[in-house]
């Protein structure tokens, strides 16, 4: 499971570009090119194993191959690219071009697709092997999210107007499902595949029928800030709603997701939260934001720890073995064990977006115009 808060932007709409494969991202050249490595110091219980410019200014996006093969960024503001790169050297093996910026990127749980969304109002299915676009989509709204199903059968983007559900292979959208022109900042999609759950401005976490697209709840907990993110329980029953961007202390809501009751609401973290996740059984949950990163006891939602990180804007929890946590303001991304929250390794990066393959133990960073590769050497 994971769960994260990644770097948004303005939107410059723009008509769809060409596909490239290989490669410097942004650059429109298509000829392969070797990574362009630089020097990284390490930090304590990790080793440095790649380096590359990926894009133009700032990454916004990355995400790791569940396999751990490869590993895919997405370009912001003045790039509008998304590339896939080997995980073990980083050196590219394809581009995908848009007409605007790329907001968003996920890979496919099977690891053959990814797919982006992009400023230019477009929704794409790619190779992930070759570049090659499988289905692509006009959507009715520039999009800031993306979510693929457990089993990966379904892709769901979140856009300035709402979610659309689409079938991952044949690319055909089922179901366009309205927030009423709120943005979406973050989408997920339950285990069973049963609910699609969305959130964004104006503090609401919409939860819908995944087949018939029938809103089942509009949930408010807190009337100022934004959804930043969402994550239901392990066993499906309840889910989450972080608000961040407030102007008073709030945290998060509890819901059940049958009835859409409110369980519980915690405002301890001052602005608000800008990720939540799950650990190990489901019996702790952590929110991050500026203020400093607290675990929850998920039984009687006390907090039960407190990690005095701050300022934390992005977060990555594999396999519930190990939490990945950085943010802006803070000079070290952090590597937690998920069970006593001692620190493991520290990171010298300062990281807009993470994520984490816990079989290898690396961990993927965007920083700036940089994508890192690390390795967990105490684990």
């Amino acid at each position: 499971m994971r769960m994260r808060r990644s770097v948004r932007w303005l939107v410059l709409p723009a008509s769809v570009a060409s596909v490239g494969c290989g490669g410097p991202p942004g650059t429109g050249d298509p000829t392969p090119a070797a990574p362009n490595n630089v020097t990284v110091v390490a930090g304590a219980g990790v080793s440095a194993t790649a380096s590359v410019q990926a894009h133009r200014v700032r990454n916004s996006a990355v995400a790791y191959d569940p396999s751990g093969g490869f590993i895919a960024t997405a370009g912001g503001t003045k790039d509008g690219t998304a590339a896939v790169w080997a995980a073990s050297d980083l050196a590219p093996t394809a581009s995908f071009a848009h007409g605007g910026r790329v907001a968003a990127v996920a890979i496919s749980p099977d690891g053959s697709t990814v797919a982006t969304s992009a400023g230019d109002g477009t929704v794409t299915s790619w190779d992930a092997l070759d570049g090659t676009p499988r289905f692509g989509d006009e959507v009715r709204h520039d999009g800031n999210a993306l979510s693929y199903s457990a089993d990966g059968s379904r892709l769901a983007h979140g856009s300035g107007v709402g979610v659309d559900l689409y079938d991952a292979a044949s690319g055909e959208r089922l179901l366009a499902m309205s927030t009423g022109f709120s943005l979406v900042l973050s989408v997920d999609i339950h285990a069973t595949g049963s609910r699609i759950a969305a959130g964004g401005l104006g503090g609401v976490m919409w939860l819908w029928d995944a087949v018939s697209g029938n809103v089942l709840h509009a949930l408010q907990a807190f009337p100022s800030g934004q959804v930043e993110s969402m994550a239901f329980t392990p066993d499906g029953t309840k889910v989450v709603s972080g608000v961040g961007y407030v102007t008073s202390p709030a945290s998060f809501a509890v819901w059940d997701v049958a009835t859409g009751a409110e369980l519980a609401r915690r405002d301890a973290n001052a602005y608000g939260v800008f990720a939540v996740a799950f650990v190990g059984d489901g019996s702790r949950m952590i929110s991050v934001g500026r203020s400093p990163m607290l675990v929850w006891d998920t039984a009687t939602w006390a907090v039960a720890d407190t990690i005095p990180h701050e300022g934390i804007m992005s977060m990555a929890v594999a396999s519930g073995d190990h939490v990945v946590v950085s943010g802006w303001g803070q000079t070290d991304a952090l590597v937690l064990d998920a069970t006593s929250f001692e620190v493991l390794a520290t990171i010298p990066v300062v990281a807009s977006d993470l994520d984490y393959h816990a079989a290898s133990g690396r961990v993927v960073v965007a920083n700036g115009a940089y994508v890192q590769v690390w390795e967990v050497t105490n684990r």
